[in-house]
């Protein structure tokens, strides 16, 4: 799957960072997922194919919400320990841009649903997802 099958409002994919990530997903239940990426449009391929976290395989993401590009896998740990602490309203404060957290993060919109229909269209009728 290429990175076009992300659809983006504000941000396109191909303006997702490489590198250690701390991202934020909105999920189809309201709720939010926070996780980190050495490559962030790979690891939003696998959440929306459903090969993502355990969290993400049960109740889907539906958007790519918030980024933040970190030098090193510890710092990108270090934020997300800090959102994952955060109260469902402070992480939709951030989600929604009332929250500024530096010139490294950025608040986006990039849909995930293109990528999870695409999957799914190509996906095999007697494939078995592994458990």
């Amino acid at each position: 799957m290429s990175r076009a099958n992300i659809v983006s409002r504000g941000t396109p994919s191909h303006h997702l960072p490489d590198g250690w990530c701390c991202y934020l997903l909105l999920c189809a239940d309201g709720s939010y997922y926070c996780g980190l990426a050495s490559h962030l449009s790979t690891r939003l391929r696998h959440h929306a194919s459903g090969k993502g976290s355990g969290y993400t395989k049960s109740i889907p993401p539906t958007m790519l919400v918030w980024f933040e590009s970190h030098p090193t896998p510890q710092s990108a740990a270090a934020r997300e320990t800090q959102i994952k602490g955060w109260s469902h309203k402070k992480k939709a404060g951030l989600a929604e841009g009332f929250i500024d957290l530096g010139s490294h993060a950025k608040h986006v919109q990039v849909s995930l649903a293109k990528a999870r229909a695409k999957t799914r269209s190509t996906s095999s009728p007697t494939a078995h997802p592994a458990d």
